[in-house]
This record gives C-alpha cells, sequence and structure tokens, in this order.
C-alpha cells in the first residue's frame, strides 16, 4: 500500500515537473518578446511626441473669460514664434462681437491696440483705468498686449525693473542674451496675424494705437514706421525721447549695446526727425505733475523735433494741471482718448460740444 501511494506520489510530481516546465518555457517567450514590442511602442509614442512639437502658433489657450461692460475681457497666452516664448495678451470685446450671431459675422470691428508701461503688463489698462467702459460705449474693441516675454530661464531677467521683465521697450534687442526681447515684431506682425487666424471679425484695417508710459514710446514709434498699419496714435505720458532720458540708456545698452547710433532706431524724437511719410497727427496728453516729465518723458523734444521737420507729423501736446504719472491720471484721461479713438474709427455718432477731453 505504501509502495503504491509513492507510486502515484511520483507519476504527480513528474505531471506537475512537466507542467512547470511548459509554464516556464510559455512566460520565457512571451518575456523575450517583449523587448522588441516595448521598442516599437515607444518608436511609435516618439513619433506621435514628434507630431505633436509641431507648434500652432496662432493656437490660444484661454486663462480667463470675464462678463465687462456687457462684452467679455478674455485673456490669452500662446506660444511666440518670434519671441521663442509663452506670450500673454488679452482683448476687450464689446457686446457686438459675437461670431454666432446670425447676419452680422461679415461686419468687422475697429480696435484699438493698448500699449502700456514699464513694470506693468497686459493687466495695468483693463483692471486699472476703467477703459472697457468707453469701449463699449463706443463699440471698439480692444486689444493688450504684454510688456515683455516672462520666465524665459534669462539669467538676471527679473533682478532690475529698467531691465528684463515688464521692460520690453517695444523694440528688436539684437544682443544675444536678450534675443527673445523682440517686442517690435511681436506687436507689428505677429499679434496682428494671430488676431486674424483667430477674430476675422476683428477689422485689422481700422485700428489704431494707444500708449501709456513706455507703452507711448512704443505707439509712438511704430505709428511712425508703419503709418499704413493704423489709422492714428495717442499717448498719455509717453516716453518719448528714451536717448536722452535717465531711464532709456540702461535698457537701451543692454539690448542694443553701447553704440548710441544704434539705438536712434526705437527713439521715437529720432524717428519723427526723418519722418518723410504721410501726414500725421499725434495727441500726447501730459500730466504737468508727472515727477519723469523732465528726466524721461521729455514730450516737448518730440514736438519740437516734429515741428522741425516740415510739420510732417503735426503734434497735439496737452498738458494737464495738477495729473502725475499713474493711473489715477490715466484713468482720468482714458475717456476722452477713447472718444478720440472713436472718432478715428468711424465709431461716433454723438455731436458734442467741446469739452474738457477735446
Amino acid at each position: 500500500m505504501e509502495q503504491q501511494q509513492q507510486q502515484q506520489l511520483g507519476v504527480v510530481v513528474a505531471i506537475g515537473a512537466v507542467v512547470l516546465s511548459a509554464l516556464y518555457t510559455f512566460l520565457a517567450s512571451k518575456s523575450n518578446k517583449k523587448p522588441d514590442q516595448a521598442k516599437d511602442k515607444g518608436r511609435r509614442s516618439r513619433s506621435r511626441s514628434e507630431g505633436k512639437q509641431k507648434v500652432d502658433f496662432t493656437s490660444l489657450q484661454v486663462l480667463y473669460d470675464r462678463k465687462c461692460f456687457g462684452g467679455r475681457q478674455i485673456r490669452y497666452v500662446h506660444e511666440s514664434k518670434c519671441c521663442q516664448n509663452k506670450m500673454i495678451f488679452s482683448v476687450y470685446f464689446p457686446s457686438s462681437y459675437k461670431d454666432t450671431q446670425e447676419g452680422i459675422k461679415d461686419l468687422k470691428i475697429p480696435f484699438v491696440y493698448c500699449l502700456t508701461g514699464l513694470t506693468t503688463s497686459d493687466e495695468y489698462f483693463p483692471t486699472s483705468t476703467g477703459i472697457q467702459k468707453w469701449a463699449s460705449k463706443h463699440d471698439v474693441a480692444l486689444v493688450f498686449p504684454d510688456t515683455s516675454p516672462r520666465n524665459t530661464g534669462v539669467e538676471g531677467e527679473s533682478e532690475t525693473f529698467e531691465v528684463g521683465t515688464a521692460a520690453g521697450l517695444y523694440l528688436n534687442a539684437t544682443k544675444r542674451k536678450w534675443s527673445k526681447w523682440q517686442m517690435y515684431t511681436y506687436v507689428v506682425e505677429e499679434l496682428p496675424e494671430i488676431l486674424s487666424a483667430n477674430f476675422p471679425r476683428l477689422d485689422r484695417q481700422n485700428c489704431t494705437l494707444l500708449g501709456h508710459s513706455m507703452g507711448g514710446c512704443g505707439s509712438l514709434q511704430i505709428y511712425l514706421k508703419n503709418p499704413n498699419k493704423y489709422k492714428g496714435c495717442s499717448c498719455i505720458n509717453a516716453v518719448t525721447n528714451p536717448c536722452n532720458g535717465v531711464w532709456g540708456p540702461k535698457p537701451l545698452t543692454a539690448y542694443l549695446g553701447d553704440n548710441p547710433d544704434s539705438w536712434k532706431k526705437w527713439d521715437p524724437t529720432e524717428v519723427v526727425a526723418k519722418y518723410a511719410g504721410p501726414p500725421l497727427k499725434i495727441w500726447i496728453e501730459q500730466g504737468s505733475e508727472d515727477p519723469y516729465l523732465n528726466f524721461d518723458l521729455l514730450p516737448y523734444n518730440f514736438k519740437e523735433a516734429a515741428d522741425n521737420n516740415g510739420k510732417r507729423v503735426e503734434v497735439k501736446l496737452t498738458y494737464r494741471e495738477g495729473y502725475d504719472h499713474g493711473f489715477a491720471c490715466v484713468s482720468s484721461l482714458i475717456e476722452g482718448h477713447l472718444f478720440y479713438h472713436a472718432k478715428i474709427l468711424g465709431r461716433v455718432k454723438e455731436i458734442r460740444k467741446p469739452s474738457f477731453f477735446d
């Protein structure tokens, strides 16, 4: 009996050994195939990944979308080709801008590029001045570019307020360190293409420039270099002659080098002195108590250069008694500037008597 049980146990063990051997062989064969299969899968994944790396520079991501004076205040981020970095801008759409509304898809909306100043961003005008109220009244859109690339990884980009983050000066830097600072090309060429691709009802043939402080510097030199792209230009407390200011030489040297002749291309006073294009009108409004008036802004230099150039550019320089440089001044004067732009853009329907803003 015991011998029979031992024989049965031996059979079971043998069978078990055969089964385990077969299972081991099966698992080994599967294991041997896995590296090749993983490699193939990896190749397919990389191929898809490589395909995704083809960047669509006109594609936008919404950072926020808020109702504002009947319209929408929307902030976007996108990949910038010229700045080689993510860039942010904002747009205010009046209530009439509705792409899906029947019967008005082909109607164009005029708009104003609003360029803001040193240490600020695309949110300065929208959050500090109440500008949307007047844009809504006159049925115009507003486009707010940022003041520089941000978070680029460039060493020292945020160490000082004069150079780097929020200090783009609306020029194209030539020094290698600041090669991503291509704000002129961004505002004049890339951003308009993005607007056309995403917002076809914004009328690129009927737009103007409005600038404050450093944004005034950008607006003036952009307008003078591209008089056929914009219908008009106005500024509040504009930097008009950075070559001769206290602040200007530092960023100009950083971005362009230490040859002052290379700076002149980006200095509105130097540009207007040699302007030879069609007749233009520019309105500069200046707070009389602005602490930067005689150090960095120098609007009288700009007007004098324009007057001495055969008055091809008619400059209206208006001083506002008691006003300083910042948002209190800008928010006080912004109604008049939106009225000024609305007239140029063909949006003013009312007739009113001359006032403080005219």
